[in-house]
């Protein structure tokens, strides 16, 4: 993931005019687990169809000009 080509590309919407802020989240990987076990790696598995639903109901949400992941 790279933050910037996201953040150009936020900023080159046609409605950026409209945007009074750009909110980001850069999650890191903790050293600990909630059960105080150390970390040795991480899975990450995505559900494309409910991120792209979550991403529909939102833009439909006022003042939501983009959302990008």
């Amino acid at each position: 993931m790279n933050m910037s080509r996201l953040l150009d590309q936020i900023k080159k919407h046609p409605d950026i005019h409209k945007a009074g802020m750009i909110l980001c989240h850069n999650g890191i990987v903790r050293e600990t687990s909630r059960d105080n076990r150390m970390v040795s790696g991480l899975k990450v598995v995505v559900d494309h169809e409910k991120l792209e639903s979550i991403i529909r109901e939102n833009k439909k949400r006022p003042g939501i000009i983009e959302i990008l992941v």
